[in-house]
């Protein structure tokens, strides 16, 4: 955490692991997972997308289908509040 708030005080313009929903990348949409992103003053700057193997993506894919019914759980109780 201290890594994060120095990046983002400071401006440093550092690529660190974030956990931030991502739309389009990776082919994942409606998701929060840990990404490499740009971080500075405003926040994210970037987020980088690294390129997958077949056999990398085909194991996001199936990490996805499994957190998946865990996800609508959760959406679910957020609803109820």
């Amino acid at each position: 955490m201290a890594a994060v708030v120095r990046t983002i005080v400071e401006d440093t313009g550092e690529t660190i692991p974030y956990s931030i929903a991502i739309d389009s990348e990776y082919g994942c949409k409606n998701i929060s997972m840990s990404v490499p992103v740009v971080l500075g003053k405003g926040g994210v700057k970037q987020i980088l997308e690294l390129k997958l193997t077949p056999d990398e993506r085909e194991l996001l894919n199936h990490s996805i289908e499994v957190l998946k019914p865990t996800m609508r759980y959760v959406e679910e109780l957020l609803h109820l509040c």
